[in-house]
C-alpha cells in the first residue's frame, strides 16, 4: 500500500490523464463526411473544393497548388486563388504584399470562409465587409436563392446554389461588374479593377465546395470561366493551400509546429502540456527534510547469550558451550586455555588457590562436574570475574 504521498501523486496523476483526454476530445476534430471546414483542392470533403480543381484540371487550365507564405518565400504570380482560409490567417506582412501584388497587376480570386478574416483584407482591397444576406441573422444565417447575372463569364448558367453572405457596404466609386445576386439584388460575387490588377470576389466560399457543385455547379462554372479568361499565356492559376495548413516539405513535425503556432486549440493543448510538467516537477519534489531513519533495535549481550544457550541446547551440544564459555573466561583473566576438559581443570586449580576468586572457582568447578546448563555455567563464570571487575 502506498503512503500518503504517493497516494496524492497518484491522485493528481489520474486528474492530468483525465485533463488531457477532456482536451482531446474537446480539440480534435470529428471523423466523419463533413467534419473538415477547410475549403482545400486536397480534400473531397463537403467544404473542400476538390471538385473544382478538378474540373480546370480536365479543361486542360494550368492549375497548380501554393504550399508557401506569400512573403519571404516564393515570389507571387500568375492568377492566386484564396478560398475559406480556416487554418493559418495571412499575417499582416502577407496581407499588404498580397494588396501590393494585386496593385502592380495580379490577378486574384478570393471567398472568404470567416468575416474577421476577410474584413481586414477587403478593407486593403477597397471592399466592404461581407454579412449576411436576411439582415439580423448572425448566427447560422439562413441561405437564400441566387442567380447569375449577364455577365459574359455567366451566360448559360441556370442552377447556381443558395448563398448565405453577400456584400453591401460597398464603395461608392468601386466601380465592378456583378456575377451573383441573392434575392433583393444582395452582390454575392463581383468582379472589378484594382490598380493594375483585377479582384473576382464571392462573398460565401460554400457557394464552390463540393457539396454546392453536387447541387448545382452554376458558381463552379463562372469561377472556371474567369479563371480562364483572366490568366495569361504561359502562368498558372495557383490555389492557396498554405494557408489551409498544407505547407511545402513541412512533414509530420512541421504539421505539429504549425498547428501549435498558429490554431487556439493547439496552443491551448501547448499550455497544458506546460502545466502538465510543472505539475509533475512539483509533486515529485520534496518538500522539506527528510525524515531521519528509524534507529534499529540492538539486542542486549544477555539476549545474545541466552539465543545461543538455546541453539547449543537444543543440539545437545553442551561439551562445546561449555569450552566456548571457559576459554571466554581464560581470555578475559589473560589465562592460557586450550578448550579441552584438562585444560579446563587446570585453569579452575589454578584458579582455586587465588585469594577472592577462589570460592568462586570451587562453584564453577561443581557446575561444570554436574553439567550444568550454560546459562547455569555463565552465571557461575561471571561469579568468577566479579572481583575483579569490583577491584
Amino acid at each position: 500500500m502506498p503512503d500518503a504521498a504517493g497516494r496524492r501523486q497518484l491522485f493528481w496523476l489520474v486528474v492530468l490523464l483525465l485533463v488531457f483526454t477532456l482536451a482531446s476530445l474537446l480539440v480534435l476534430p470529428r471523423r466523419g463526411a463533413s467534419a473538415d471546414p477547410r475549403a482545400s483542392t486536397l480534400l473531397t470533403t463537403a467544404m473542400g473544393t476538390a471538385a473544382l480543381y478538378e474540373t480546370m484540371a480536365d479543361l486542360g487550365l494550368p492549375v497548380g497548388r501554393r504550399q508557401t507564405p506569400f512573403v519571404e518565400a516564393d515570389p507571387l504570380r500568375g492568377t492566386l486563388v484564396m478560398l475559406g482560409v480556416a487554418a493559418v490567417p495571412p499575417s499582416p506582412a502577407e496581407r499588404s504584399g498580397l494588396v501590393a501584388w494585386v496593385r502592380r497587376g495580379g490577378t486574384l480570386i478570393v471567398a472568404p470562409g470567416a468575416a474577421s478574416l476577410f474584413d481586414r483584407l477587403s478593407t486593403q482591397l477597397g471592399l466592404g465587409p461581407h454579412v449576411p444576406v436576411m439582415p439580423g441573422a448572425v448566427l447560422a444565417p439562413p441561405r437564400v436563392p441566387a442567380v447569375a447575372t449577364d455577365h459574359p463569364w455567366a451566360a448559360g448558367v441556370e442552377a447556381v446554389p443558395p448563398a448565405a453572405s453577400a456584400f453591401r457596404a460597398l464603395p461608392e466609386d468601386l466601380e465592378y461588374d456583378p456575377l451573383i445576386l441573392a434575392a433583393g439584388g444582395a452582390l454575392v460575387a463581383l468582379v472589378y479593377a484594382f490598380g493594375e490588377g483585377r479582384v473576382v470576389a464571392l462573398a460565401d466560399q460554400t457557394l464552390v465546395s463540393n457539396e454546392a457543385a453536387g447541387q448545382g455547379a452554376g458558381a463552379v462554372q463562372i469561377l472556371v470561366r474567369a479563371a480562364a479568361d483572366l490568366v495569361e499565356p504561359g502562368d498558372t492559376i495557383w490555389f492557396d493551400e498554405y494557408h489551409h495548413g498544407f505547407s511545402a516539405g513541412g512533414g509530420p513535425v512541421g504539421a505539429i509546429v504549425g498547428y501549435v503556432r498558429h490554431t487556439g486549440s493547439g496552443r491551448a493543448l501547448l499550455q497544458l502540456a506546460l502545466v502538465a510538467i510543472g505539475l509533475l516537477l512539483l509533486i515529485g519534489r520534496r518538500l522539506g527534510a527528510p525524515r531521519p531513519p528509524v534507529p534499529a533495535r540492538r539486542r542486549s549481550p544477555l539476549e545474545h547469550v541466552d539465543a545461543l544457550a538455546r541453539v547449543y541446547h537444543g543440539a545437545g551440544a553442551r561439551r562445546t558451550a561449555r569450552g566456548l564459555l571457559v576459554a571466554g573466561l581464560a581470555r578475559r583473566l589473560h589465562e592460557p586455555y586450550g578448550a579441552r576438559d584438562p585444560d579446563a581443570d587446570a585453569l579452575l586449580v589454578r584458579l582455586a588457590d587465588h585469594p577472592t576468586r577462589g570460592p568462586a572457582a570451587g562453584r564453577l568447578a561443581d557446575a561444570l562436574a554436574a553439567d550444568a546448563p550454560p546459562a547455569a555455567l555463565a552465571a557461575a563464570i561471571d561469579a568468577v570475574i566479579e572481583p575483579e571487575s569490583g577491584a
